[in-house]
């Protein structure tokens, strides 16, 4: 296939063509339901989907620490530095651990190598073969997988963990042999290779250009293995359900347990590839929430794929161009850029694209980053715009982005009673696979096809659980997975994590009981002046304004808002306006005379999307009284930038002004005043996401894009002005 022609082939034909993953071609042959998903032209594109399998072993199992010595999985601490193996399949790394999970029971199996090693790894746990990961519970005796020669020499205290009597017995698996026979068909070694052997091999097939010369490099990386010993299985035990911990480590995602090394989107990497070769010049932005996200896909997925496919490392890899973690470059001239935002989008203004790919939506604020990212491909003839992730609750992007969506669910034709069926409740599971619903006979995942619910949509949905995997139907002990989490998963989670449904309502801090309390029998005028006992009797005045931020997908308005600090501690509202127009800079003027008649003593903005707002204003309320405040996640919770603004973490700003009405520690008027400022204040609800630092569980605060949190806002900046008036530039840390 020549590069000229590559652009008359669809996007799942290329990705089976010329991708490898882990080291063997990728192949959609159990995943049928993807060809439509890569194929679609679709403007818009959700992918909405449970969570993929994790790396657990038995908490007794040693891992191998850079110092040489072991520890069990169990002692294991999060930032603790432990032997990895690198995204080159060939070197050994030190890498911390980035995540683990609480103590849990699952099904296991025991392995046993030829020189006595020993692993208990749950079925899914993926151990490290020749040219790809494989599962263990799919290992077979007689397979060679990767031990470690020797561990400890990242700080200079070498010890030899894998002792060999006989040096002949340190030979290359069969594999190897499969390799030459690609490269030559005439050349097939008799007997098992030796390191020396391959080295003669490689020189050989280097000095003639008619060999493929693609895949003769693929076969020299192979003489770079020298950290790794090819130990050979000769015992494989299911053990039953055993206490174990699931454990990520930083950009490799791989450990070495009890001496043997092991591992854990593909989707988004095989799409921004194929298009970056289909369309000379394209553009893809890749965004996560954190920077650790992005390295670990940009890592463990992006570019392990690119250098695992020998068409493409051949055709489109220049190693002059600039490639890096978050910049990949091809000959055809296009850029895949990789960035983050969860609450901040600044970092991603300036850029240009054809296609924004946004990963992990669920825990990404959708009215602060998603309008921000949609901007980079204005001017694109694409503007291709897709969105991954999985789902939470109700109220979260994700569900938002769903309900706007084709919704297409994969149905299948039942054989029992010839209904249509998907896959939307636990009532689908059965004993050995997905059951019809209304007869309990088998269903046949591999035959279905995608039913649009909602037509006529500017996004295309589609929605994929773990259940429809035909993989997890075919192998009773991937299924019995799936039983074990029904078992054991609260109701909530198991929709979340294993079947790609969102569940419930977020968690509110504040009640509408609460709020109806601090309501009192007194009117805010239509207009200021104020009343001048109320002003009287507050120590400072302060303003804070939520501009709108435009648009059309979301409801916005600008809202302003003055508090009156009382004698006895407490924020008084003395005057609050709501703006229908969704345009700012109209609204200047009439905010700049509320708060000069209210004669606010500090006056602060938002600065995520009112930076002219807020220069508009400072010049009409001067600089000594206007201040911005720029929302993100910050490690100094309040702090002045020395330059414009203060920058102020986002979570820890909304906990304390929370833990304010918590406390009754604000005055409002009386209800019929506060209906529509309540409304927005009940629509923010608390969310757990797993971006911390770390990978440490973080929680965020978030609200349903179609509905308006502007007055909280109001509230929070003018409640910040006094903070900033008061000299108190403390906040309360939950995270």
């Amino acid at each position: 296939m020549t590069t000229t022609c590559i652009g008359k082939y669809s996007r799942s034909h290329l990705a089976e063509r010329l991708l490898h993953l882990d080291g063997a071609p990728f192949s959609l042959k159990d995943y049928p339901f993807f060809y439509t998903i890569y194929n679609t032209d679709a403007q818009e594109t959700l992918l909405k989907t449970a969570r993929q399998v994790s790396k657990t072993c038995v908490e007794t199992t040693a891992c191998l620490l850079e110092s040489g010595d072991t520890k069990e999985i169990s002692k294991i601490q999060v930032g603790e530095r432990i032997v990895s193996l690198g995204v080159d399949g060939a070197t050994l790394l030190s890498a911390p651990v980035t995540w683990k999970s609480p103590r849990y029971q699952k099904p296991c199996v025991r392995i046993t190598t030829r020189l006595g090693l020993v692993l208990e790894a749950g079925l899914e746990h993926p151990i490290r073969c020749w040219d790809r990961w494989v599962p263990a519970g799919k290992l077979t005796i007689g397979t060679r997988i990767a031990s470690v020669r020797q561990g400890g020499r990242f700080t200079g205290t070498s010890r030899v963990l894998t002792q060999r009597s006989n040096d002949d017995c340190d030979t290359l698996p069969s594999e190897c042999h499969s390799s030459i026979h690609q490269i030559h068909e005439r050349h097939s070694p008799e007997y098992p290779l030796t390191y020396t052997k391959l080295a003669k091999y490689v020189e050989h097939f280097r000095g003639n250009e008619e060999y493929n010369q693609s895949l003769v490099e693929e076969l020299a990386l192979h003489l770079e293995r020298r950290d790794i010993y090819w130990d050979r299985v000769v015992s494989i035990e299911k053990i039953g359900k055993q206490w174990c911990y699931d454990i990520s480590v930083k950009d490799t995602e791989s450990f070495v347990a009890e001496g043997i090394v092991t591992h854990n989107s593909t989707y988004c990497a095989n799409l921004m590839i194929i298009d970056s070769i289909r369309i000379p010049h394209f553009k893809t932005l890749y965004l996560t929430p954190t920077k650790e996200q992005t390295s670990k896909f940009s890592n463990t997925r992006l570019t392990k794929t690119i250098h695992y496919s020998p068409h493409i490392r051949k055709n489109y890899i220049d190693t002059t161009l600039p490639n890096n973690v978050l910049l990949q470059v091809l000959k055809n001239g296009s850029l895949m850029v990789l960035s983050y935002a969860m609450d901040d989008p600044d970092r991603v203004r300036g850029n240009t694209s054809d296609r924004n790919l946004v990963d992990e939506v669920q825990d990404i604020h959708y009215e602060a980053v998603i309008p921000v990212v949609k901007e980079c491909a204005a001017v694109s003839k694409y503007a291709y715009m897709d969105y991954c992730g999985t789902p939470k609750s109700m109220e979260n992007t994700i569900e938002y982005l769903w309900g706007r969506s084709s919704r297409s669910e994969w149905v299948m034709k039942c054989e029992g009673c010839s209904s249509h069926q998907f896959i939307d409740s636990a009532r689908s599971i059965g004993k050995h696979g997905v059951i019809c619903i209304k007869c309990g006979k088998r269903l046949n995942v591999r035959e279905g096809f995608w039913y649009d619910f909602a037509k006529d949509t500017r996004i295309k949905g589609f929605h994929v659980s773990q259940p429809m995997l035909p993989v997890n139907n075919e192998y009773q002990e991937r299924w019995d997975r799936i039983l074990d989490k029904l078992e054991t998963y609260s109701e909530s989670k198991f929709k979340n994590e294993v079947l790609g449904v969102s569940d419930a309502i977020g968690t509110r801090f504040i009640s509408q009981d609460e709020l109806l309390a601090m309501c009192h029998d007194y009117c805010i005028p239509e207009s200021p002046p104020l009343d001048p006992e109320q002003v009287e009797e507050c120590r400072f005045v302060t303003g804070g304004v939520d501009w709108s931020g435009g648009g059309s997908e979301y409801v916005s308005r600008t809202v302003a808002w003055v508090f009156g600090y009382t004698g006895d501690g407490r924020y008084r509202t003395l005057y609050y306006k709501i703006f229908p127009s969704d345009n700012p800079i109209a609204n200047v003027e009439e905010v700049a005379k509320i708060f000069n008649a209210c004669r606010c003593d500090i006056v602060v903005g938002d600065a995520g999307e009112g930076a002219v707002a807020n220069s508009h204003l400072m010049r009409a309320l001067g600089a000594h009284r206007m201040f911005q405040v720029q929302y993100g996640s910050f490690l100094k919770l309040l702090k002045w930038n020395k330059k414009d603004r203060y920058l102020v973490d986002r979570t820890a700003a909304i906990d304390s002004f929370m833990l304010v009405l918590k406390h009754q520690g604000c005055i409002y008027p009386n209800e019929a005043q506060m209906r529509l400022p309540f409304l927005d204040m009940l629509a923010e609800y608390e969310e757990s996401t797993m971006t911390g630092q770390g990978g440490v569980s973080r929680k965020v605060w978030r609200h349903a894009p179609s509905t308006p949190d502007d007055c909280l806002h109001a509230q929070v900046f003018a409640w910040l002005a006094m903070k900033i008036a008061r000299q108190d530039l403390e906040l309360y840390d939950a995270n």
